[in-house]
Formats: structure tokens, C-alpha cells, sequence
């Protein structure tokens, strides 16, 4: 039986990072094969290379003896690589069954996509699956998409940067409807930007759709940026207010934090276990700023989950 399709040493990777590296794969005709693996084992950035939506530093992609290797996704298509997604319809099912309404529920890119990336190929790649992750959401009929908003990697300036990731989610807006961009502030740490208000302020401004641009704090990153939610609560969300604007939150990730007040290290823990601590969280429950709006639990330890949630449902 001859071989339909031949991958030979693929590999991409993101900045520094490598995220599929020497990946082989034969499948013959008429042979049916499953690619299986963790979150974050790279398995859809396989499929988004295989079908050029990125394309790949190394390795080959043959196609009944076709190199199909960096062709367009559309040249990749016709040739007789597709992709479909999961069944869309029970999902849409599911969310009814269970009472899953789509204003509240807060999805997150690939960790990979770097908006603001400073070198062209990488800024490229990162766009195309920024936009990969938009039209996934339009499909199923979500509102909002998370993302971490970029890095410069020291290459280029602060204001640079976030002028770029303003502009990827201009082109990103322009070719999709309905869904909205939420930028996560994070804890800072490294080159990565978002960390502070007057930067998330600096993208919304740029961006020319105000009503599909909106943020995300995530407790842990804002804590450990240097904003001191624990002893200066009141403080912190006027300067959020004035800095950014309570029009533009969109949601929540609840974690407490292993790191320190402005560590810049983002590593999160349960509930009540880290530096913030439950007083925190229970003020924050009962500040109605933060209704109707999804808050998501990112908290390390899943076995605690159901007590958390909960917990943080009683002291509302």
C-alpha cells in the first residue's frame, strides 16, 4: 500500500520557544489515524502546520509524493488537506443543556500567539492564529476571546510593541464579526507586556472598534504586577477606573498568588493558600462592579475546584 501522506521532521517554533520540533508522521490509503496528547502538547499547532496556517521552520509535508511544505492554506486545500473542527452543534447543545449562556463564557488563545511580535515571520504566524482562534469562536457562537496581549522579546521599544498588538487586533476585527478581543493583563514577567494600566489603555486606544475590545484582570498577574489589591483595594480599582474604565471589563481570572507583591512572576495558587488570601476574595465577590461578567477559577490544584467555587458562590 503506497503512502499518501509523508511528514518528515516538521518543526515551528515561537520566539524561543519550540513548540513541535522533528514531528514524523505516514499515513497510507485508506488508513485512518488519531493524533493523541495533554493540552499544550502542540497537537492543533500539527494541524495548523499541515494545513498552512502556519508554516513550518523545518520538515517536509508530502502529499501523494507532493511538497506541499509553506504552500497558502487555500493551495494546501485543494491539493486535499482539510481541516473541520469538533461538532459544533453539540456544543451549541450542551451550553443549552446545561445553562451555559455565551455571555459568560471566556475562552483563551494559544499561549504562542504573540501580538506584538517584533521580528516579521513571527509576527505573521502569530496573526494567523490569532485570527484561527477568532473565527473558531465565530463558528460557535461565542462572544469573547482571552489572550495575553504580547512581548517586544528586547528587540523593540515598549510603545512599539503595543502599537503592533493594537494593530494585529484592527486586522483580526476587520475579518471576523461578533466576537469580542480581550486583552489579560499579566504579571509582567520578562519582556511581556500588559502588566500595567496605562499599557492596557494604550491598546484600547488604537484599536478602532471600541465596542469589540475589552479586558481581563486576572487577580494573580494584577497582584503581582505591583498592584497591591490586598491592602490598598479601594486605591487600585479607582486608579483602574481612571486608568482604563470599568466599561471596557469584560471578565475575571480568580487565582490567589505564590509570588510576592511586584515580583513580576506569575504562579498561581488556590484560593485562600497564597498572598492575597480569602479576605481578599471575599471583598471582591461582594462588589458589584464585577457582576454579570464571567470570573474564571485558574487555580493550580483541580481536586479543590467544586469547594472554591463554592466558597466564593457563599460569600457573594
Amino acid at each position: 500500500m503506497s503512502t499518501l501522506l509523508d511528514v518528515k521532521n516538521l518543526g515551528i517554533s515561537f520566539g524561543g520557544l519550540r513548540a513541535v520540533n522533528d514531528f514524523d508522521l505516514k499515513i497510507q490509503k485508506e488508513e485512518l489515524y488519531g493524533l493523541i496528547g495533554p493540552n499544550g502538547a502542540g497537537k492543533t499547532t500539527v494541524f495548523n502546520l499541515l494545513t498552512g496556517v502556519y508554516k513550518p521552520d523545518s520538515g517536509k509535508v508530502l502529499l501523494d509524493g507532493k511538497d506541499l511544505t509553506g504552500k497558502k492554506n487555500i493551495e494546501i486545500s485543494k491539493a486535499g488537506i482539510a481541516r473541520t473542527f469538533q461538532n459544533i452543534r453539540l456544543f451549541k447543545e450542551n451550553c443549552t443543556k446545561y445553562n451555559f449562556q455565551t455571555d459568560y463564557i471566556l475562552p483563551h488563545d494559544s499561549y504562542l500567539i504573540n501580538l506584538g511580535h517584533p521580528e516579521e515571520e513571527g509576527l505573521e504566524k502569530s496573526r494567523a492564529a490569532f485570527l484561527d482562534e477568532m473565527q473558531r469562536c465565530e463558528q460557535l457562537g461565542l462572544k469573547l476571546l482571552n489572550f495575553h496581549p504580547g512581548s517586544h522579546l528586547n528587540k523593540i521599544s515598549v510603545e512599539d510593541c503595543l502599537a503592533l498588538i493594537a494593530e494585529s487586533i484592527n486586522l483580526t476585527l476587520e475579518k471576523t464579526k461578533g466576537v469580542t478581543a480581550v486583552i489579560e493583563n499579566t504579571a509582567g514577567q520578562g519582556s511581556n507586556l500588559g502588566s500595567e494600566f496605562w499599557q492596557l489603555r494604550y491598546i484600547i486606544d488604537r484599536v478602532n472598534d471600541k465596542s469589540r475590545v475589552g479586558i481581563c484582570l486576572d487577580t494573580c498577574h494584577t497582584y503581582t504586577a505591583g498592584y497591591d489589591i490586598v491592602n490598598d483595594y479601594d486605591k487600585v480599582f479607582d486608579e483602574f477606573e481612571k486608568e482604563v474604565g470599568f466599561e471596557y471589563l469584560r471578565g475575571m481570572h480568580l487565582n490567589d498568588s505564590k509570588k510576592e507583591l511586584g515580583s513580576h512572576v506569575d504562579r498561581h495558587d488556590n484560593i485562600g493558600q497564597g498572598l492575597t488570601g480569602s479576605a481578599f476574595f471575599e471583598r471582591l465577590m461582594k462588589d458589584s462592579r464585577f457582576d454579570n461578567m464571567p470570573l474564571i477559577l485558574e487555580t493550580p490544584d483541580e481536586s479543590k475546584w467544586a469547594e472554591e467555587i463554592a466558597w466564593l458562590r457563599s460569600v457573594e
